[in-house]
């Protein structure tokens, strides 16, 4: 682990100056980081991180149902709204419509959905849940919730709001910086 720099109000003249101090404090020991560094050091990483973890023991625990993270953002979608366009499953998701075309056939293969061309605009194929699709609902939503209740052990109630206040101001700030 590098070792951490002293925080300075000194602003360096560019981002590759290094002070004489700075320098020899690099040949020195290496020193544990505080936590709070840690956590203030990237929030994106930290983020991504935590969304990594988070999917693997989600998809460890979906293996028994043969899903995929993926697949079951798509039936979760479903579960929650109902029969939609694949276009609309993509934009609730979040992810782009080719993107989910391999998912959606793979669904579909399982016979967890049916695709039926829109009578009135044939352009466009709806989605739903078949019934095999539909009686997974509920064991899967008990798994998931699982990996959902694993992640916040030992967090207390008051600490798990101030993070979705956090989470979503940043979202909030975010959304306006685009």
């Amino acid at each position: 682990m590098p070792p951490v720099l002293p925080m300075t109000t000194e602003k360096p003249q560019n981002d590759l100056a290094v002070t004489e101090q700075q320098s020899s404090q690099l040949d020195a020991e290496p020193r544990p980081r505080p936590r709070v560094r840690r956590a203030h050091r990237g929030v994106g990483a930290m983020t991504r991180y935590v969304h990594r973890a988070y999917s693997r023991v989600l998809q460890r625990r979906l293996m028994p149902y043969n899903l995929t993270v993926a697949q079951y953002l798509h039936l979760r979608t479903l579960w929650q709204d109902g029969p939609m366009t694949q276009i609309e499953i993509s934009q609730r998701i979040g992810i782009e419509k080719a993107s989910s075309t391999s998912v959606i056939d793979s669904l579909e293969k399982e016979g967890l959905i049916l695709r039926v061309r829109d009578t009135q605009d044939r352009r466009k194929i709806n989605v739903s849940l078949s019934p095999k699709g539909e009686a997974l609902r509920d064991q899967v939503r008990i798994v998931a919730r699982s990996v959902a209740d694993d992640a916040v052990i030992g967090i207390d109630d008051d600490e798990l709001l101030l993070f979705f206040k956090i989470l979503d101001k940043m979202i909030a700030n975010l959304d306006a910086a685009i």
